[in-house]
């Protein structure tokens, strides 16, 4: 889902941990600079000049961002064991592997679900239940899910470790 916020003089989108944020400056270094102050969460980022006195600046989410919420999913992403543990979470759990499913693929028994309606409906009942204040709060959340998925598919990255027995 995009997230936009609007700004006096920028306009910043966000889709999962990655934002696109055009922005009105006198020069690159400026616009950087500006976005720096109103999002400073930033990684990877690059400025490319649209038209005269306006700037586009596509970035990154830093993994520091938010961290208690990464350690949230990680716990949420446990629910993925059987259907009866998805059914008792919370329903931000339960959002947290909907969207997990959806980006990956698995667990098949989830996977096998329409899961568009049912992240609507658990991100609605979410936020009746008061586990989110609004629906513009799961952009933090699905910047914590991206990120997740990004540290966790880094080549050579092992989540479990798996000891062979001594003889």
């Amino acid at each position: 889902m995009i997230y936009t916020f609007k700004y006096r003089d920028a306009v910043i989108e966000f889709k999962g941990n990655r934002a696109r944020a055009v922005i009105q400056a006198a020069d690159p270094l400026q616009a950087l600079t500006r976005v720096r102050e109103l999002f400073p969460h930033l990684r990877d980022e690059t400025v490319k000049a649209r038209s005269a006195g306006e700037y586009v600046v596509r970035f990154k989410v830093s993994f520091n961002y938010r961290k208690s919420l990464l350690k949230t999913v990680e716990r949420a992403s446990r629910l993925k064991r059987s259907l009866d543990s998805y059914n008792r979470g919370r329903y931000l759990d339960r959002y947290v592997v909907a969207s997990l499913c959806l980006l990956t693929g698995a667990p098949e028994w989830l996977a096998a679900m329409n899961l568009k309606p049912e992240i609507s409906d658990l991100r609605r009942a979410a936020v009746v239940a008061r586990e989110v204040p609004n629906v513009m709060g799961f952009v933090d959340w699905d910047i914590a899910i991206h990120n997740f998925l990004e540290l966790n598919s880094k080549p050579g990255h092992r989540s479990r470790v798996v000891r062979k027995v001594r003889t």
